[in-house]
């Protein structure tokens, strides 16, 4: 579906025209939220992450093509030297059992990502650069024959339309007494269409055996 049927789909449920100029930014929210989620295969990228001379953390916001917070696997020289967390308590509760300082100084043997700040430790005395697989961000639909191209075609109507009519109708039965039976339905809907896409891409991942994955 292109953003038009999406846009023309949606306002035809939640018919409010108080949110007709809104429904193209729901949907691309919902896309986004969705791509959050799920390793979608068209959004994996090839980064560098540069460390920061003193300092433990670094942001990922800068990463080209964007970063929606999904890191997989270090490659390269330090694929068997850095060990990735999937928490920063992880990483610090390892620090201590090995009796370390925070302040120690060294190349990077643990990671650990939290939303878009990726943790380090110990703290390179100069910049060091960390090459990883991540996933970015959708592109954005902007014109009415743009189509969410990263996202297989029976997922469209469930993640564009309906996640775009939840965050709608959230608005519109905000304060209502009981529950808010629109926003659920939809929600329902939305997160029908993730499941899916779940399910989408385990079928049609392909399988490897590599010496560079270490998470």
């Amino acid at each position: 579906m292109n953003l038009l049927a999406m846009q023309n789909e949606a306002n035809g449920i939640v018919q409010d025209d108080a949110y007709v100029d809104l429904i193209a930014d729901y949907i691309n929210e919902s896309f986004l939220q969705a791509a959050g989620q799920v390793n979608l295969p068209d959004l994996k990228r090839l980064a560098t992450i540069s460390t920061q001379s003193g300092e433990m953390y670094n942001s990922l916001r800068g990463v080209t093509g964007g970063f929606n917070g999904r890191l997989t696997s270090i490659i390269g020289e330090y694929s068997e030297d850095i060990i990735v967390y999937n928490t920063l308590e992880d990483m610090v509760n390892e620090i201590q059992r090995q009796s370390r300082t925070f302040t120690d100084v060294g190349a990077v043997e643990m990671i650990a990502l939290e939303g878009h700040v990726l943790w380090y430790f110990p703290i390179p005395a100069v910049p060091q650069s960390i090459a990883a697989i991540v996933f970015g961000n959708p592109p954005v639909l902007i014109n009415e024959t743009d189509s969410p191209d990263s996202f297989p075609d029976h997922v469209h109507k469930n993640i564009g339309v309906h996640g775009a009519c939840y965050m709608a109708f959230d608005q519109i039965e905000d304060g209502l007494e009981g529950a808010k039976v629109n926003t659920l339905a939809h929600y329902a809907l939305f997160q029908k269409g993730i499941s899916d896409l779940h399910a989408w891409i385990a079928k049609n991942r392909k399988n490897y055996i590599t010496s560079v994955m270490n998470v």
